[in-house]
């Protein structure tokens, strides 16, 4: 295992940091879906200014009560939880340089100095990086689908596997504040390939200067207003060429098309509706109906000091598709 004691927050960390793809940040390569990682995943548009020294690294919010600040004061504790739950003994992690592919590193959480014998039994050997993570029940509902984390969280922990030199991970979620789920990975070659090649791609591209395209996602669009300040001139700029045409058609379009969306969407909820006649389950071949009513309160006589709202009811429909069996 190649490891460095680096303070995390230190000046000499933030400075690996900048020379290096890290694991939060490894999903942003992949260019995946919005809904497929949390917003504070850098886009490759982000990443290649920030990497290339043009912008400032995104800033993020570790006050008290913020939900870096949560993760890092439940951090141990859960660590704490999950050896004694599961039997582990564990390390502190420290920060983790590739050997094998420059600009790629990574910070453990903790390292599982051998496995027990469930991991044994997966056939893992060895030390193991150990990823904790915490979430509320219903998030983990939604997100960690079909037996696994997310994809980005899958992603993080083969790359801490491969910067470590570990041949075995475990992803480790307190769910609900009261059950811990543990979710065991041996390293992937193809997907420490892959990891790999986008590493040494996206370094190529910051040396030569090939920055990625834009895109929709809120990480952009902070760069870009970072980027670019705003110049008000006395009179409209004119700026020739079919590309800004292009751009200017693409918007309008989708105002549009966003426009007869909203109205589409508000006709078929009407019509839906009246086919349902106030019930408020109901399923149909491949699809599932919830209706969310809230019931109108009024306000009550308030004490003094005091300001009680009354309150419109409402309801609220859903559709879903379900397997047709």
């Amino acid at each position: 295992m190649i490891g460095r004691d680096l303070q995390e927050g230190s000046a000499e960390w933030h400075d690996a940091r900048l020379l290096n793809v890290g694991g939060s940040e490894i999903a942003g390569l992949f260019s995946l879906a919005p809904e497929d990682h949390p917003e504070y995943i850098q886009s490759p548009y982000t990443l290649h200014m920030v990497k290339a020294g043009r912008v400032r690294a995104p800033w993020v919010d570790d006050s008290p009560g913020s939900r870096i600040w949560f993760g890092r004061m439940m951090e141990p504790k859960i660590a704490e939880m999950a050896a004694i739950f599961f039997g582990w003994s564990i390390e502190k992690g420290g920060y983790c340089v590739s050997p094998h592919t420059p600009g790629m590193a990574c910070s453990l959480d903790y390292v599982i100095t051998e496995p027990t014998r469930f991991e044994r039994d997966k056939g893992c050997t060895g030390p193991g990086v150990l990823q904790l993570k915490n979430s509320d029940w219903l998030q983990h509902k939604r997100t960690w689908t079909a037996g696994e984390p997310p994809l980005w969280i899958v992603l993080q922990l083969q790359h801490e596997i491969d910067c470590s030199g570990c041949s075995w991970g475990v992803i480790c979620c307190l769910v609900g504040n009261n059950e811990l789920k543990r979710y065991v990975y041996r390293a992937n070659p193809r997907v420490a390939g892959a990891l790999r090649d986008k590493v040494t791609e996206f370094w190529e591209g910051v040396r030569a200067g090939r920055v990625p395209n834009t895109d929709g996602t809120q990480s952009t669009a902070d760069t870009l207003r970072e980027l670019y300040q705003s110049i008000v001139p006395d009179v409209p700029v004119i700026i020739q060429g079919e590309r800004i045409q292009q751009l200017c058609h693409t918007v309008i379009n989708a105002v549009a098309n966003l426009r007869e969306s909203k109205r589409q969407l508000r006709i078929g909820k009407n019509e839906l509706e009246e086919e349902l006649k106030g019930i408020t389950i109901a399923e149909c071949t491949g699809y599932r109906i919830a209706v969310a009513v809230t019931e109108a309160r009024e306000a009550r006589p308030a004490k003094p000091g005091e300001m009680i709202k009354g309150r419109e009811g409402s309801r609220r429909i859903s559709v879903t598709e379900v397997p047709i069996q």
